[in-house]
């Protein structure tokens, strides 16, 4: 899985790049404020049913940014095969029915079903 996804990267940075440095941003703040968030939980200050409601927020608006779609959409156009096997991957961890074809739609659900099932584990 790992070097599916390394290929994956390296695929969208080659093809996608204009969308990935816009994408970056938006990541960065991301990634920003989720430490923050881990912080605040770790620390006591917020309760872990507070941690976790305020990362799904911060995921939605991340996923369902201008920048993450258009990336996402660039992926599936340049690097389709790449992408379907990632996707594959996820949606066998999260008990999602396999698809021969992904659409934009797909690929949201996919990741957010992941990330969020991700925080089971907290």
């Amino acid at each position: 899985m790992a070097d599916n996804l390394n290929l994956l990267t390296k695929c969208y940075i080659a093809n996608c790049n204009k969308e990935f440095k816009k994408r970056k941003e938006i990541r960065d703040k991301w990634l920003i404020n989720s430490n923050k968030l881990h912080d605040d939980y770790k620390n006591n200050i917020i309760s872990k049913k507070e941690f976790i409601s305020k990362l799904i927020k911060l995921d939605n608006k991340y996923y369902n940014s201008i920048e993450t779609i258009s990336l996402y959409k660039c992926e599936i156009d340049k690097c389709y095969n790449l992408v379907k096997n990632h996707l594959n991957y996820l949606s066998d961890r999260n008990n999602y029915k396999k698809k021969d074809n992904y659409t934009i739609n797909d690929y949201l659900k996919i990741v957010k079903l992941y990330q969020q099932q991700q925080y089971k584990y907290i």
